[in-house]
């Protein structure tokens, strides 16, 4: 993330306190252009690189402005089938991005197949196993 943020983001500044620079996160418009995969690549960010390209592209210049924000006030399945239109984004980044979005109306949980039962304990209550669960109801 911070190679992303040193090459795509605008500078913040520092503090008084060290030298260290901070940059906010690039916008997708920043990220946008077809030359940003190549970049990427050279910094490391491998197979990833082209899709953080064109889901940039794709929010940037194919979706209505705000749509990714907007998503915060739509239902789960919504939400989830609308990130899932992405490039590389599959339904577990789609229930992550979902989860970790602050909106009061959307309930998404994400857990990964190796997750202990302190982090998850419903699931572990539940008598389920983690592999396969997708929602809960």
């Amino acid at each position: 993330m911070e190679k992303l943020c040193v090459h795509y983001g605008t500078k913040l500044g520092s503090l008084s306190s060290d030298d260290y620079v901070y940059y906010n996160f690039p916008s997708p418009a920043a990220l946008a252009h077809p030359s940003v995969e190549q970049n990427l690549r050279k910094l490391g960010f491998g197979y990833r690189a082209k899709y953080i390209q064109a889901t940039a592209n794709i929010i940037a210049n194919e979706k209505p402005a705000n749509w990714l924000h907007s998503l915060r006030t739509k239902s789960y399945p919504i939400a989830k089938e609308s990130l899932l239109e992405l490039a590389g984004v599959g339904p577990k980044v789609a229930d992550c991005v979902v989860s970790l979005c602050p909106a009061p109306t959307l309930k998404a949980s994400a857990c990964s197949r190796s997750i202990n039962p302190l982090q998850c304990p419903w699931i572990h209550m539940s008598g389920k196993s983690l592999h396969g669960i997708t929602s809960f109801g």
